[in-house]
């Protein structure tokens, strides 16, 4: 069985993507790219969990923390070659079955119990990220 780097065990496609490139590899887009996600910078997680953990009137509810925001996989993986100075063709393979069209969460909930509001904004968090993966790779591999 093939040993898998951290980077693959944790797969999402920021990652996955950062770590062809500094590898020398082309990103990869499966279907069109126009899926989208919503992204949310760790931080801002981890500060939600806290403001939860801490707010007697979340329990018993289900909260999006999210930042309510959609990143097509296509302008995520091209920010991500900007990034890293990638000026290469990216690969598109077929779309993967059962992937989702849209990703999107509604935070209405979060906002009014306790005051959610994703600090950190997805170009900032994805350069941080990008930072860390080019410190760190070398670590995983």
């Amino acid at each position: 069985m093939k040993r898998l780097s951290c980077v693959e065990e944790v797969s999402g496609v920021i990652p996955l993507t950062i770590k062809r490139i500094l590898n020398g590899e082309p990103p990869v887009i499966y279907g069109d790219g126009k899926q989208t996600r919503d992204y949310l910078y760790v931080t801002d997680t981890a500060n939600a969990a806290v403001k939860i953990y801490g707010n007697k009137k979340t329990r018993g509810k289900v909260l999006n923390i999210a930042s309510g925001q959609e990143i097509p996989i296509e302008t995520l993986i091209k920010m991500i070659a900007e990034c890293l100075e990638y000026n290469k063709p990216i690969s598109y393979e077929q779309p993967r079955p059962g992937d989702v069209k849209r990703h999107v969460a509604d935070i209405c909930l979060a906002e009014e119990l306790i005051d959610f509001k994703p600090i950190v904004s997805f170009e900032e968090g994805l350069k941080s990220t990008i930072e860390w993966y080019k410190e760190n790779l070398k670590n995983c591999i």
